[in-house]
């Protein structure tokens, strides 16, 4: 059963490999990672990208469509706010 698991693993990501698509960061251009980009059910899944954490952003268009929206990907941000615990008395 193990061997079935990894060998399907193994074959699903030589499909990603094959199929998938560099994916760019918005702002600099740089590349942050490969994954095949699967849009189903109003949802966007990204199957085999093992990068750095992404932020979808909607792309600024020419005209605008609201039936169709462009998708971008920046990188996160680390959080600007600081971690205090808070006890209280």
């Amino acid at each position: 059963m193990l061997a079935m698991k990894k060998l399907l693993r193994r074959i699903g990501l030589v499909v990603v490999r094959l199929f998938g698509s560099d994916i760019h960061d918005l702002d600099d251009g740089a590349v942050l990672g490969r994954a095949l980009v699967v849009a189903f059910g109003g949802r966007v899944h990204l199957v085999g990208y093992n990068g750095l954490p992404l932020r979808p952003v909607s792309v600024a268009q020419n005209r605008v469509k609201y039936w169709r929206i462009t998708i971008g990907f920046k990188k996160a941000e680390v959080p600007d706010y600081p971690n205090e615990v808070v006890t209280h008395q």
